[in-house]
C-alpha cells in the first residue's frame, strides 16, 4: 500500500512539475510572439521617422541649396546685403530610435535592420553636431562683421554653407540608402 501511495504521490508530483514548466514554457513563447510583433512596430516607426527626417532635409537642402546660388551670384557684385539660410537641427528627430533602444523588443530585431538604423542616426549626430558648431563658427564672425571686409565676409559664408551642404547631403545619403534597403517604396 504505501508503494501504491509513493507512486501516486510521484506520479501527481511529476504531472504538477510537467504543467508547471508547460505553462511556463507557453509564456515563454507567447512572450516571444508579443516582442516580436513589438521588433515589428519599432521597425516601422524607425522607418516611419527616417521618412519624414529626410522629407523635411530634402527640403532644408534645396532652400540652402538656393541661397548657395545667390551668394555664389554675388560674387560678382560689390554689396553683400547678407543672406539666410536654414538648419535642419531641431526638424530632425531621432524618438523611435531612442524608444527603440531601450525596449525588450529590441534583441528580437533584424541585427541588419539595427546595425544600418544605427548607422543612420550615427551620421545624424554628426549632422547635428556640425550644426552646432557652424551656428557658433558663424556667430563669431556676426560678431566680427564690422571688421571685416564685405568679400571675407561673403567668403566665410560661403564656406559655413558649404560645409553645412555636405554634411547634409552625406545624412539624405544615408536616409536613401537606408530607405532603398528596408522600405524601397517610400525611397
Amino acid at each position: 500500500m504505501k508503494k501504491k501511495a509513493v507512486a501516486q504521490i510521484g506520479f501527481e508530483f511529476l504531472s504538477v512539475v510537467f504543467a508547471v514548466l508547460l505553462a511556463l514554457g507557453l509564456n515563454s513563447y507567447k512572450q516571444g510572439l508579443d516582442f516580436e510583433n513589438e521588433s515589428d512596430l519599432l521597425r516601422e516607426r524607425i522607418i516611419t521617422e527616417v521618412i519624414a527626417n529626410k522629407a523635411r532635409l530634402d527640403s532644408v537642402i534645396i532652400r540652402n541649396e538656393n541661397t548657395m546660388d545667390y551668394l555664389d551670384s554675388l560674387s560678382t557684385l560689390e554689396s553683400f546685403g547678407g543672406f539666410a539660410f536654414e538648419v535642419a537641427d531641431d526638424l530632425v528627430l531621432q524618438s523611435a530610435w531612442t524608444f527603440t533602444q531601450s525596449s525588450k523588443a529590441f534583441s528580437y530585431m533584424d541585427p541588419e535592420f539595427l546595425t544600418q538604423a544605427a548607422q543612420v542616426y550615427e551620421v545624424q549626430s554628426y549632422y547635428r553636431d556640425a550644426n552646432d558648431q557652424s551656428l557658433v563658427y558663424l556667430g563669431d564672425i556676426m560678431l566680427k562683421v564690422s571688421e571685416l571686409e564685405e568679400h571675407d565676409l561673403l567668403n566665410a559664408c560661403q564656406f559655413y554653407l558649404m560645409n553645412l551642404l555636405e554634411v547634409s547631403h552625406e545624412l539624405q545619403d544615408n536616409y536613401r540608402d537606408f530607405l532603398d534597403t528596408f522600405a524601397p517604396d517610400q525611397s
